[in-house]
């Protein structure tokens, strides 16, 4: 997968900082087949956080890896339909949603670890609506489908600003409840008050 410093191999597509792909389809496409990723390192250089499509932040404990290391390949995997996948990400997903079909895997090279492959877990609600807005996301179901289908998590930005669904009062995260209910919380204000001075990837996984 590259060398000790986390230079990809020519296969490998690199997500740099602030950068976005061409097209969603041609993403979605790369992350089944793996796709490397910046992370930043957090709680005494011992948890290492990757942001995944601006809003989801996978956390895992990775004690030996090398600190100089910021790149892991990110697979995305999907059980069949129906089937909750043994290393689900979110772990409080219900079996009758998308996101119980989801997993993340972070491939590192054997050299640095004694195993190559790590299963991030999340216990939270709020990943729980992340991953089921993920699995839609890589159906291609547009935001305002989103919210019309329970736990499911969105956020708007502020390019959007002049095109907001009905009920989305302004730029920043949303979520809908088990009645489709939908209801705010964060706000993209706080993205530019966090970790100012920081590089821009520190900056967006201080951001909640």
């Amino acid at each position: 997968m590259g060398d000790e410093y986390g230079e990809p191999d020519d296969e490998v597509t690199v997500l740099a900082d602030g950068d976005s792909p061409p097209h969603d389809l041609k993403r979605r496409e790369l992350l089944n087949s793996g796709w490397e990723y910046e992370g930043v390192w957090d709680e005494g250089l011992s948890v290492f956080i990757v942001r995944v499509e601006s809003f989801v932040d996978l956390r895992v404990h990775l004690d030996n890896m090398p600190p100089s290391r910021h790149r892991v390949n990110v697979v995305v995997e999907m059980s069949p339909e129906g089937e909750r996948h043994p290393h689900v990400w979110a772990q409080k997903a219900l079996d009758g949603d998308p996101g119980a079909r989801l997993a993340f895997r972070l491939d590192v090279p054997k050299k640095h670890m004694m195993d190559s492959a790590f299963y991030p877990k999340s216990t939270t609600f709020e990943d729980a609506r992340k991953a089921n807005s993920f699995m839609d996301w890589m159906s291609g179901v547009p935001d305002k489908v989103l919210l019309e289908r329970p736990r499911r998590y969105v956020l708007f930005s502020g390019h959007c600003e002049d095109d907001l669904p009905a009920g989305v009062s302004g730029p920043g995260a949303y979520f809908t409840d088990d009645d489709c209910k939908l209801h705010r919380y964060g706000s993209m204000k706080r993205y530019a008050q966090v970790g100012a001075g920081e590089p821009d990837a520190k900056r967006r996984m201080l951001t909640r």
